[in-house]
């Protein structure tokens, strides 16, 4: 309740008279609820001195049993959610007839259209605006969440570097990385990336049936979460001997990887970060293409972006990655990846991405 009651003063000093939040990580991080999510409104609702949830009746149980949270409005199949919100708008209270509102951004636009002539005639701002600011900072609680992640998605990466072979088809070795990932105790995987030889050189390549062969490498990217917390993870392996163009790559990138790592200091801004890996990689005849990195943790993307033009300030308990990468369609493409920490004593890796060339 104290991160509820940090977004009502956030509310207050904003002059926000309602907000929306529907079944996605902003409710996590405010009630520890995993909404789930299908056509049946579930939203938070959200005054400067109150909350209601409205919820499908069938739901309440668990939800008061992982939360304890009572003020509930819930509602039937049977007659429609709009019982339902007639009761949660009567538990908030009073209102003004045009309140200044804050929605989800990820809210299912069937669920703004349930509640919209409760919400006024004005434009509703968006509720990342407002909750953006307090979730960006991790607690210690949140830091150890993400700390085990990053060491399961590291313990997945030992599997794939462990486990690529000729003959072995990426969507195989994927299945493998998977396997070991949820005997290791993940809650969910955004997403376990294979791509090997020419493909590599895709950001985001859907793993598919062709066989990796002999002289070639394979790029691993893994996004896992544990305990409601994302790490996220990159690295490579070479099957066989590298020709001396990947290893000029490699080396340039395990190089601007590592100045990234280095530069990301308290008190720093972000966009330090982001030159520093371009930096690097122009030092080694290279351009950076994109950005450095991302910030996550209840989700897999979500602020700070770490870009050239973000002039936000490093502060301790942020989390992102650093992950700068070359790719040359048609031939190769190599990515480092590490989830970060920024502390007093400096910056923290929480995975193990940075790698000396692994060929085998």
């Amino acid at each position: 309740m104290n991160r509820l009651t940090a977004l009502q003063t956030v509310m207050a000093r904003e002059e926000v008279d309602l907000v929306v939040v529907g079944p996605t990580a902003n409710l996590r991080y405010l009630i520890d609820y995993p909404a789930p999510v299908d056509d049946r409104i579930t939203v938070l609702l959200v005054t400067r001195d109150s909350a209601v949830m409205l919820i499908p009746d069938f739901g309440v149980p668990e939800f008061l049993d992982i939360t304890g949270f009572q003020n509930v409005a819930d509602w039937n199949d049977k007659f429609g959610p709009q019982p339902g919100v007639d009761a949660a708008f009567a538990k908030l209270g009073e209102l003004p007839d045009a309140p200044v509102t804050a929605v989800d951004d990820e809210l299912p636009y069937a669920f703004l259209a349930e509640l919209q002539s409760r919400l006024g005639t004005r434009a509703a701002r968006r509720l990342s605006e407002l909750i953006g600011p307090l979730r960006i900072v991790k607690s210690d609680e949140e830091l150890e969440r993400i700390k085990r992640a990053g060491e399961l998605v590291s313990v997945g990466v030992d599997v794939a570097l462990e486990r690529a072979r000729p003959g072995i088809s990426e969507r195989l070795l994927r299945s493998e990385i998977e396997t070991a990932l949820w005997q290791g105790g993940a809650e969910s995987m955004d997403f376990v990336v294979v791509q090997a030889g020419p493909e590599s050189a895709s950001p985001h390549h859907d793993a598919g049936p062709r066989e990796i062969r002999e002289g070639e490498p394979v790029l691993i990217d893994i996004a896992v979460r544990v305990d409601g917390y994302f790490a996220d993870i990159t690295q490579q392996v070479f099957l066989g001997t590298p020709t001396a163009d990947y290893v000029q790559v490699y080396e340039a990138v395990f190089a601007a990887q590592e100045a990234g790592v280095r530069a990301s200091l308290v008190g720093a801004t972000i966009e330090s970060i982001d030159r520093a890996a371009s930096q690097a990689l122009s030092d080694a005849g290279f351009a950076l293409e994109g950005r450095t990195g991302h910030g996550l943790g209840l989700d897999v993307h979500e602020p700070p972006s770490v870009v050239t033009g973000n002039e936000e300030v490093v502060r301790s308990g942020m989390v992102f990655t650093v992950e700068p990468g070359i790719y040359l369609p048609g031939r190769f493409g190599v990515r480092i990846e590490d989830t970060v920490v920024a502390t007093p004593r400096g910056p923290v890796r929480v995975t193990r991405g940075s790698r000396p060339l692994l060929c085998k």
